[in-house]
């Protein structure tokens, strides 16, 4: 799992990246090239509970799919802002914009991390009650620093090197 914690360690995003899914095999059709291939995996922002000494969720999304270049794609745009090459970035899931992740550098120094979880994919999973995208939408801020972005961007590269090739059916 990968996560990006706040200066004080108390809260954090989590995403972890479990599976692929198998495209099939369609006869006379060119194979799915692996970057459209969805990752599947989970997102949540989570507190520090001192009393267990553990991080439990505020909220978590179960099930995520995130298109397939998204974990490299949020990579590279961790490396760029830690190098100086842009300001700061914005990141939303490729496939049901569920997750959105924006990071931006301060003037005073540390980053403003805004994570939004869009539940209406989820509620409708749920409940089978359809809502519009957006107005069921829990946000969150905090600061974090350049050594938390730099460990989470190599825990996100762990993730995918971790999930399996490509299968066909």
């Amino acid at each position: 799992m990968a996560v990006l914690h706040n200066d004080a360690k108390t809260l954090r995003l989590s995403l972890e990246l479990v599976d692929r899914e198998v495209p099939p095999l369609i006869p006379g059709q060119p194979p799915v090239p692996a970057d459209a291939v969805r990752v599947l995996g989970s997102a949540g922002v989570e507190f520090y509970d001192r009393r267990d000494a553990s991080y439990w969720p505020f909220i978590r999304l179960p099930v995520l799919y995130y298109a397939g270049t998204d974990p490299a794609e949020l990579v590279s745009s961790i490396r760029e802002l830690c190098s100086l090459k842009v300001p700061g970035f914005a990141f939303r899931t490729g496939t049901a914009h569920d997750l959105a992740v924006q990071v931006g550098r301060q003037d005073a120094g540390g980053f403003v991390v805004e994570v939004g979880i869009d539940l209406a994919t989820y509620l409708f999973e749920t409940t089978g009650t359809q809502g519009e995208p957006g107005r069921e939408l829990a946000m969150f801020r905090f600061i974090t620093n350049t050594a938390e972005l730099v460990r989470f961007a190599d825990q996100l590269k762990q993730e995918i090197e971790r999930l399996p090739p490509v299968k066909r059916l």
